[in-house]
């Protein structure tokens, strides 16, 4: 199993009404046989900004979004080897939001 596949893997399960759509866009790149380290970051982004748009109250989001967009632009040529944490950490966190019933928004 590859990095790249494990956290594919993990990815369809954090997103769970969109999982239909992200396995079009990954069967797309399946010549490639894993997506590229980019198209999984801007899937994971997009995975956060969406989780926080769904559990966080407007002050809260706000101040998430700002703090994730800084870490995926610091994060954008990180050396490879700093990559499967990243992503593992940043899926986790987006599983834990949604688990979590306290941070429902109510926006």
């Amino acid at each position: 199993m590859t990095i790249g596949s494990s956290i594919r893997r993990q990815l369809l399960m954090v997103r769970g009404s969109a999982r239909l759509t992200m396995r079009r866009r990954l069967s797309s790149d399946a010549s490639k046989n894993t997506p590229s380290q980019r198209s999984l970051a801007l899937m994971l982004y997009r995975a956060v900004l969406k989780a926080h748009r769904d559990c966080l109250p407007g002050e809260m989001r706000i101040l998430g979004d700002r703090y994730v967009k800084e870490e995926f632009r610091q994060h954008k040529n990180a050396d490879a080897k700093f990559l499967p944490t990243f992503f593992a950490t940043w899926t986790e966190y987006v599983s834990n939001l949604r688990s979590n019933p306290m941070f429902l928004s109510n926006d």
